[in-house]
């Protein structure tokens, strides 16, 4: 994607919202997040599949009411535009959970597969903080019917 429409996407949502970028938070594969004057997050998408996908994780999530899990807080959406594949939410601190974009809601895609491979992976990559991640990762798909498939210590932080 091109980074320079998708600022200028971040720049309509902010003059269609009363409010201005501060800086940039980060980027990945689908997109960037940018921080705004109100201290929130405004994340940019470039392809609507990306898009519409976390945005229905968000929504289930706020139907059910979680807003943390296992006291890890969870971002909440603030506001949306459909047409700039954009939406507005809160920041959290760590401990936390962030970047749904890979996550399905109720059913996970074709080509996941949790096997023993993904699991050494995941104890690796996380450390002594495994078992807590997995405990989230469970907790979620129990009470929610998410499941998280792009699971990583950016996406799952714990403190120091």
């Amino acid at each position: 994607y091109e980074r320079r429409k998708l600022k200028a996407k971040a720049q309509e949502y902010c003059g269609r919202n009363a409010t201005r970028l501060s800086q940039e938070l980060g980027f990945g594969t689908q997109g960037i997040v940018l921080k705004t004057e109100h201290n929130t997050a405004l994340k940019v998408y470039e392809l609507e599949k990306g898009y519409q996908r976390e945005k229905a994780v968000y929504k289930r999530l706020h139907e059910r009411n979680i807003f943390s899990v296992n006291r890890m807080s969870i971002p909440r959406i603030v506001h949306w535009e459909d047409d700039l594949l954009a939406f507005e939410m809160s920041i959290v601190h760590v401990p936390c959970i962030l970047d749904f974009g890979g996550a399905y809601v109720d059913i996970a895609p074709d080509h996941f597969n949790r096997n023993e491979e993904w699991f050494t992976e995941k104890r690796e990559e996380f450390g002594k903080h495994w078992g807590d991640a997995e405990k989230v990762i469970r907790e979620i798909e129990f009470k929610a019917d998410i499941i998280l498939v792009d699971v990583n210590p950016g996406n799952i932080k714990f403190p120091p």
